[in-house]
């Protein structure tokens, strides 16, 4: 599955006022006293606009767009390729199909390579890459012809894989599938290998040779073949390249070498140390290219682990891959990611929970005065009545909510049942609970306290909203958020909701008082 969901420019589209058989689009562009052009006809085109995009690693940026003239011709001009830049691998976007319009799915697009030549395409708005016909340009001819290979070769081992698992073995055809899914490898192997020999200078020849993946034998178990392909993953790849980077091989193949880590029924913990000895394979790798490509893959899975919400691992590519060395991020947004990431670390598992800091103003006394300073390690009574709660506790719960959160007001209840029921379960077990509200105003935070019966538990609210200093001490940026203390005040869960709560109470080994 995906780590990081690739952008896709979604434009609105423009459809014809008639009904349209076919639409011709040409890209004319200058290169010193040469010109060069693509022409691409395209059947059953429902649309009188469409866009080229230029492709950059994960990222696609759209750098023209053309309407139908009246001879059914589209025209883009491309400054970049004008100056003798602009090599690389680029997306075509038609549009989308009415199913993928409901399902909100992505547009009809197609790829195409730009390398200063004359290029002519002929394909269809229903199926643009399968029904592909390069009539002239090199490039796009190569390109095409290894897509259509690698596909039918991909299908072939896909199938094969399959009767692997469920052929029994003993049966003298299994010695057949693998003979077969060897000899397929073998051949696309020599395919692609004889492409690159014979097309050195090409930009297909690079796509290609970094595209490859390690031969695995069939005869191995599918552990040792797991193990084969994580180890030479990256052999055929050239980190020394940048013009990798003008397309997406590098980031598709860096995500799925991530995706090899990924294990559903690892625990969190686990799944952590997995990604960490990805990330650490991965860089020691990409360390040995070029600095911008280095850092490309430093920024590209930063901001994929961010998506997944993976801030152990994030901390660790700060403190390993950032703080320790001289890389330099600039993009702004991930700038953001690792200052979040500092804050991150104040309250990961197994660091000592902060200090809780809370406001009250006791009769006669105005708001802000009679401050009283509670540390998580002097434990808290389970009842509001009391200042103080003598002894120790099996756990701590903290809980950030608020009344004005829907989330929270549906969680909040399951969280006080799991609670109450994990004490009737081990009566011998104490266990505090604060309730922190992110409200600005006080009488929807008690009405709901009462009306769910939540007063036997410690309330906080700082009438501050994200803005409060126990909220930001605790890295909260969403509600609800949920936090598990041990005896020592250690944090040792971040449990997301009610039932992750209860699964993490129950599997985590009793202490004692």
């Amino acid at each position: 599955m995906p780590l990081i969901t690739a952008f896709r420019s979604r434009q609105k589209k423009i459809k014809t006022a008639t009904s349209c058989i076919f639409l011709l689009f040409s890209i004319s562009f200058c290169n010193g006293q040469n010109s060069f052009s693509l022409k691409v006809k395209v059947s059953n085109m429902p649309y009188a606009k469409l866009y080229l995009t230029s492709i950059y690693g994960h990222q696609q940026r759209i750098v023209d767009s053309a309407a139908i003239n009246k001879e059914g011709i589209f025209q883009l001009a491309l400054p970049g390729l004008s100056k003798g830049e602009g090599l690389g691998l680029y997306r075509i976007v038609l549009g989308k199909t009415a199913k993928a319009t409901f399902k909100n799915e992505e547009a009809q697009s197609f790829a195409i390579i730009l390398n200063h030549e004359n290029t002519v395409l002929s394909t269809n708005f229903n199926a643009p890459t399968d029904s592909m016909q390069v009539i002239e340009g090199a490039e796009n001819k190569l390109y095409y012809a290894y897509l259509k290979k690698k596909k039918l070769c991909n299908q072939k081992l896909d199938l094969l894989d399959q009767m692997f698992r469920f052929y029994p073995e003993k049966d003298s055809f299994y010695t057949e599938i693998q003979k077969q899914y060897n000899n397929l490898q073998t051949e696309f192997t020599s395919y692609t290998a004889n492409l690159i020999q014979h097309y050195p200078q090409s930009y297909v020849a690079r796509l290609v040779k970094a595209e490859q993946y390690p031969f695995l034998d069939a005869s191995l178990t599918e552990a040792l073949r797991l193990k084969e392909l994580k180890n030479n993953f990256f052999k055929s790849s050239d980190f020394q390249d940048t013009l990798l980077l003008y397309s997406n091989v590098l980031s598709d193949k860096i995500l799925t070498y991530i995706n090899l880590y990924r294990n559903e029924y690892f625990t969190e913990q686990q799944q952590t140390d997995e990604f960490i000895r990805a990330v650490n394979h991965l860089m020691t790798i990409a360390q040995t290219g070029q600095s911008k490509v280095m850092r490309y893959t430093l920024e590209y899975i930063t901001a994929g682990f961010n998506e997944i919400k993976q801030e152990a691992v994030l901390a660790y590519i700060a403190d390993t891959y950032i703080t320790a060395s001289s890389c330099v991020v600039e993009d702004e947004r991930l700038k953001n990611i690792f200052r979040k990431t500092a804050d991150y670390k104040r309250t990961a598992i197994g660091a000592t929970a902060p200090q809780i800091e809370v406001l009250e103003a006791p009769s006669g006394s105005s708001e802000g005065e009679g401050k009283e300073s509670v540390n998580l390690q002097v434990l808290w009574p389970v009842s509001v009545s009391e200042k103080k709660m003598p002894g120790s506790a099996s756990y701590t719960v903290i809980v950030f909510w608020a009344s004005w959160c829907p989330h929270c007001t549906a969680e909040v209840p399951k969280i006080k049942n799991v609670m109450e029921d994990f004490l009737k379960k081990y009566p011998d077990r104490r266990m505090a609970a604060i309730f922190i509200s992110l409200d600005n105003e006080e009488k929807p935070w008690k009405d709901f306290i009462e009306k769910n019966e939540l007063s036997g538990f410690i309330h906080i609210c700082e009438f501050k909203g994200w803005n409060g200093q126990i909220a930001r001490d605790y890295n909260v940026y969403a509600t609800p958020a949920l936090f598990l203390l041990d005896r020592h005040k250690k944090i040792i869960a971040k449990p997301e909701n009610a039932e992750q709560l209860m699964n993490s109470m129950s599997t985590i080994p009793y202490s004692g008082q």
